[in-house]
């Protein structure tokens, strides 16, 4: 129905695991229909509605070309993409550690979206201990949260279990302290605080006596707690976000051939299959 009204829905990551996967279900399922508020039997009702995906990646060179080839989007293919999604557009070189990310999304999308699943981070705690600035900027990505206000778009976020010291088998949100014990872990937690609103980003005890990790929760606080008065054109003041930390994202193949590493294995699940199935021994 071209005269629907189109929903946007902006993945950035897309091109990693979880994103890649994200996107099959998205673009061969379609969008579930909506229900309606009065409606007490919880009937499904019709969707007419259109989706747009706009799906920022970075720098893998594989990635335009598999999706196109996967969702049947190239010139001698037919298309697979279900009734409800009218288009899948990959935006690349998407560097959240850059400065012109945020105007790269905003042209690439057209200026606004209605949604945005937030799954880019540099998830190296290694990497991330050696390089705070860069894993503080691309962990805790101000600019997306303004975004986020300005056009009064949801975040939906994947954090990390790293929130948390790691020194029991189970923990329980409502209960349990946080105190990550990595940079990885004080990044991601600052931005559940950044969408929750609250501020200090972080304790004296999640810092873990790091004056570097002070100066950065000190810096970042400074500017995430005007971005709570930044007007929304939505009629809902504050958008609503949803944070789900996982810990370890098992499943099949990525959906897209050459999967979502330069020259490696799509996740590490399939890394320890491929090892036990040919015999390779592997050093640490």
């Amino acid at each position: 129905n071209n005269t629907s009204p189109i929903t946007t829905i902006l993945i950035t990551g897309a091109s990693g695991y979880l994103g890649q996967h994200l996107i099959a279900s998205l673009a061969l399922l379609g969008v579930a229909p909506s229900r309606s508020a009065n409606n007490s039997a919880g009937k499904d009702i019709k969707n007419d509605g259109r989706h747009e995906i706009y799906c920022a990646y970075n720098s893998l060179p594989t990635f335009e070309d598999d999706l196109n080839d996967f969702l049947g989007l190239a010139s001698d293919t037919t298309s697979r993409l279900h009734p409800s999604i009218s288009k899948v557009v990959p935006l690349g070189n998407i560097d959240f550690s850059s400065d012109d990310y945020m105007a790269k999304i905003q042209n690439g999308c057209g200026g606004s979206v209605d949604v945005i699943v937030h799954l880019a981070a540099l998830s190296s705690p290694g990497y991330c201990e050696n390089n705070p600035k860069d894993a503080w900027k691309v962990n805790c990505p101000l600019e997306l949260y303004r975004f986020s206000l300005e056009v009064g778009a949801p975040i939906i976020y994947v954090s990390t279990d790293q929130v948390y010291e790691g020194t029991k088998k189970f923990y329980v949100e409502d209960i349990d302290e946080t105190l990550p014990v990595n940079v990885y872990g004080r990044t991601k937690l600052a931005f559940e605080r950044v969408l929750l609103g609250k501020d200090p980003l972080l304790n004296e005890r999640e810092m873990g006596g790091s004056e570097v990790c002070r100066e950065h929760v000190t810096n970042f606080s400074k500017i995430a707690s005007p971005l709570k008065n930044v007007d929304s054109n939505s009629s809902q003041r504050v958008p609503k976000s949803i944070i789900l930390r996982s810990s370890l994202i098992l499943g099949p193949p990525t959906p897209l051939k050459n999967g979502c590493k330069k020259g490696s294995f799509p996740s590490f699940l399939q890394f320890i299959h491929h090892r036990l199935e040919t015999g390779q021994s592997t050093d640490y």
